[in-house]
């Protein structure tokens, strides 16, 4: 494991070192007492529309796996070694309409959800852990919007997307690895993604925005269970809300309300009611990401109105928050003379703990790690640029 992580950081001394991509500046460490404020400003507007994002994940022998549309759309597949060199490269064929997200499988095999041109949402997986993929089959389904993905007690995938008449849709696998079930209207209509969550006793919680943009919530009743009617959390928001879960168990959302700002709620107790909403001090231009460090701290980053990225994270786990702090690079960038942005994301190195993230800037796909867990993050180096 060691070995991994040093090959990973020497990859990004390396980089910086030479100048092949060094993005940033060295960001505050997230065990830090504070950081430097960042000036609040006067934003009042829609969140702008998203850029393609990659999505990443680690195979079970620590090899990296990214799958992400080039600036045209057509969807591409990079893979590492052990030591996180690029060990190839294949384009699919094919255009994708938003970004691709990832899942793993109870057995360890990764699987990948996209949308095509036509909205229908397509799935991928390894035929074995750290092996080969299958073709691209389709779900059965035409959507808006990317999938959440979210994993029952049991191991068992479950998948909740925006479909094309703006009903919520659900379906799950049948069993630990195996197909998935017909699709499931949840019975409400819907303006966003949903972020999906996992209470301490194993159920799952989904946030979603109606409609009228109100943040609605719905749970299971038991894990893998039926679900309880839908109900208003108190606040309207604007695009898709995260959900990250405290050491303790207790569940918190961030969201941007309908001004830009970004606004969080919290159970008071591990599965119990909720606090009223808080105003995080900051404006913001994107849907928020949550993540966890390996000591068990929260720490939240969106980009800021003027496209830079920015972070805040909990003091101690379950605590107050720091200061916002800019981690170094804009996600703004203009391509094909269309202005649009990258959400960060962001995962954990397996075993370890360090927190990576990923993100796109200027056409490329960038990505900085922690220099050791809890720590702060390496500048930001060009991780793959299209061929």
């Amino acid at each position: 494991m060691k070995k991994r992580i040093s090959s990973l950081v020497a990859f990004v001394l390396v980089a910086v070192g030479l100048g092949l991509g060094g993005l940033g500046v060295n960001v505050a460490p997230a065990s830090a007492s504070g950081a430097t404020p960042l000036p609040v400003h006067p934003w009042s507007g829609a969140l702008s529309p998203a850029a393609f994002n990659p999505a990443v994940g680690f195979d079970q022998d620590l090899r990296l796996e990214l799958f992400v549309p080039d600036p045209s759309g057509y969807l591409v597949h990079t893979w590492t070694d052990t030591h996180y060199n690029t060990a190839g490269v294949r384009d699919l064929g094919f255009q994708v309409k938003t970004s691709p997200v990832m899942a793993t499988n109870a057995d360890g095999r990764l699987e990948v959800f996209v949308v095509d041109l036509y909205g229908g949402l397509l799935h991928s997986w390894q035929l074995a852990p750290n092996g080969a993929w299958s073709p691209f089959y389709w779900t059965g389904q035409r959507v808006k919007g990317s999938p959440s993905i979210a994993v029952d007690l049991d191991g068992r995938l479950e998948l909740f997307v925006r479909g094309v008449d703006d009903a919520l849709l659900q379906a799950w696998q049948t069993t630990p690895n195996g197909d998935f079930s017909q699709w499931r209207w949840t019975g409400v209509f819907v303006s966003g993604d949903p972020g999906v969550g996992r209470d301490v006793d194993g159920r799952l919680e989904v946030f979603v925005a109606d409609q009228a943009g109100g943040l609605i919530m719905d749970f299971q009743f038991a894990p893998g269970s039926t679900w309880a009617p839908w109900r208003y959390t108190g606040t309207f928001i604007q695009g898709q809300p995260a959900v990250g879960t405290d050491i303790d168990g207790r569940l918190e959302v961030f969201a941007s309300d309908p001004h830009g700002g970004l606004i969080q709620q919290w159970q008071l107790q591990p599965g119990g009611v909720w606090s009223d909403w808080k105003w995080m001090g900051v404006f913001i231009k994107s849907s928020p990401r949550v993540t966890t460090n390996e000591d068990g701290r929260l720490e939240v980053m969106a980009s800021d109105v003027n496209g830079g990225l920015i972070h805040s994270w909990q003091h101690s786990a379950g605590a107050t928050w720091s200061n916002w702090a800019w981690m170094g690079v804009f996600l703004d960038y203009t391509y094909y003379g269309r202005q649009s942005f990258t959400l960060p994301v962001v995962l954990n190195f397996p075993g370890e703990g360090s927190v990576m993230v990923w993100a796109g800037s200027g056409g490329d796909i960038i990505a900085t790690i922690q220099n050791y867990a809890n720590g702060p993050y390496f500048p930001f180096v060009i991780w793959f640029t299209f061929p």
